[in-house]
C-alpha cells in the first residue's frame, strides 16, 4: 500500500458523509461514496445494514477490505460485526479527532498486515526458487554421463526456471575456443557453427573474466553494439553466468527470453548464478568420471598387451628350448664318451669344465619347458 489510500463511504446520511469524507481527505486519502465493485478499497465506512449487504454479495471477495462500522455503540450487536469482518467501531457522536485517529490507526495496522504479507510473499516466492535449485542439482548431481548431465541442465533451466532460450557453452582449454554443447529454443545450425574466441562476445568476455554479466539492452549497450536481437527474442535483456570450478572457469551458461515476457532483472542474475554453481560441479565430476573411464580402459588394453606379450615370449622360450634340448643331450652324451676316453688330467678337467656348462644349459632347457 502506497502513501494514499482508499475508503469508501456508504451512509444513508449525507450530511454525516461529507464530514467523514472531508476527514478522510485531511489524513491524505481518497474518497468515493457509495460502494461499487471497479476498485477495491483499502476501508469501508459504513452502517452495519449496508455492511451486511456487501458482506452478502461479496462484492471484494473473501480479501476484501477493512471494514469500519458507523453505528451507535449500544445499538449493534458486537457478535454480528465481527461476522462481517469489523475491525472498528465510530460512533457517529465521535468527535473529528476521534475519527482521524480510529481512521490512521486502521490504515496504520493494514499497512502493517500489506508489509508482512509482502514479506511471507517474498519468502514463498523464494523459498520455491531455493527448493527448486535444490531439487534440480539432485537431478544432475546423481548422472555421470556428460552429455546427459549438458541436457538436463538446459532442459530444467527451460522447464523450471522459465527460460526460452538456454545454450551451454564449455571452453576448450588449448584452443580458448567456446563451443554450445547443449541448448533449448536455438536451431541447429546456430548450435553447430556458434564458436566465440575467449575474450570476444558477451560469453567470451564472462569466460574470460569468471563474473557474471546481466545486459539489460543488447542492442543499446555500448560493450556490445554490433549484436542485434534479429527478432529471436522477445526481451533485449539476457544473461550470462561462468561455470566454475575454483577459480578455474570451464564454461558459461546463457539465458534469454522468460516465459512471462518480461525483462530479466538482478533477481533473474543471482537465481542462474546460484543453479550454474551447482551446475558446474556435475559437469566437472561427470568429465572426471569420464576421464577415469578413459584411463580405465586405457590401462586394460595395457594389461592385455602385456598378457599378449607375455604369451609371446613364452611360446618363443618354449620353443627356443624344444629347438635346444637334442643338441644339448647329445652334446653331454660326446662329453661323457670323450672324458672316459682320455687319460691325460689337464684335458680331463677341461671336458668336466665343459660338462658342467652344459648341465647347465640343459637345467635352463628343462625349465623353461
Amino acid at each position: 500500500m502506497g502513501k494514499g489510500f482508499t475508503v469508501y463511504i456508504d451512509m444513508p446520511d449525507t450530511g454525516q458523509a461529507t464530514k467523514l469524507a472531508k476527514i478522510v481527505r485531511n489524513l491524505g486519502g481518497d474518497v468515493h461514496l457509495g460502494a461499487t465493485d471497479e476498485i477495491t478499497p483499502d476501508v469501508v465506512v459504513a452502517t452495519p445494514g449496508r455492511a451486511a449487504k456487501l458482506e452478502k454479495k461479496r462484492v471484494w471477495g473473501r480479501a476484501g477490505p477493512a471494514v469500519i462500522a458507523w453505528a451507535e455503540i449500544g445499538s449493534v450487536d458486537v457478535r454480528s460485526l465481527l461476522k462481517l469482518r469489523v475491525c472498528a467501531l465510530l460512533d457517529p457522536s465521535s468527535k473529528e479527532e476521534e475519527i482521524s485517529e480510529t481512521l490512521e490507526r486502521v490504515i496504520s495496522d493494514l499497512r502493517v498486515q500489506g508489509t508482512e504479507l509482502d514479506e511471507l510473499r517474498e519468502m514463498e516466492v523464494r523459498y520455491r526458487e531455493i527448493s527448486t535449485i535444490i531439487r534440480l542439482s539432485l537431478e544432475i548431481g546423481i548422472e555421470l554421463d556428460v552429455s546427459r548431465v549438458l541436457e538436463m541442465i538446459v532442459q530444467q533451466i527451460s522447464r523450471d526456471l522459465g527460460y526460452e532460450i538456454v545454450s551451454i557453452m564449455l571452453l576448450d582449454e588449448e584452443s580458448r575456443y567456446l563451443t554450445i554443447k547443449a541448448a533449448r529454443g536455438l536451431g541447429d545450425n546456430i548450435i553447430k557453427s556458434a564458436r566465440v574466441e575467449l575474450g570476444k562476445g558477451v560469453s567470451g568476455i564472462v569466460a574470460q573474466t569468471g563474473d557474471p554479466l546481466l545486459i539489460r539492452d543488447i542492442e543499446n549497450d555500448v560493450r556490445f553494439q554490433k549484436l542485434k536481437s534479429h527478432g529471436r527474442y522477445s526481451s533485449k535483456s539476457l544473461i550470462c553466468v561462468p561455470l566454475k570450478v575454483g577459480d578455474r572457469v570451464i564454461g558459461v551458461l546463457n539465458g534469454n527470453n522468460k516465459k512471462t515476457k518480461g525483462d530479466l532483472g538482478s533477481h533473474d542474475l543471482r537465481l542462474l548464478s546460484v543453479f550454474a554453481t551447482q551446475a558446474s560441479v556435475s559437469i566437472e565430476r561427470a568429465r572426471l568420471y569420464r576421464s577415469l573411464e578413459l584411463q580405465a580402459e586405457e590401462v586394460k588394453k595395457a594389461y592385455e598387451r602385456l598378457q599378449e606379450l607375455d604369451r609371446v615370449k613364452s611360446d618363443f622360450i618354449t620353443n627356443v628350448s624344444h629347438e635346444f634340448r637334442t643338441p644339448v643331450t647329445v652334446m653331454l652324451g660326446y662329453l661323457e664318451i670323450l672324458k672316459g676316453s682320455l687319460t691325460d688330467n689337464d684335458q680331463i678337467e677341461k671336458v668336466d669344465i665343459a660338462l658342467e656348462s652344459a648341465l647347465k644349459l640343459s637345467a635352463f632347457v628343462e625349465d623353461s619347458t
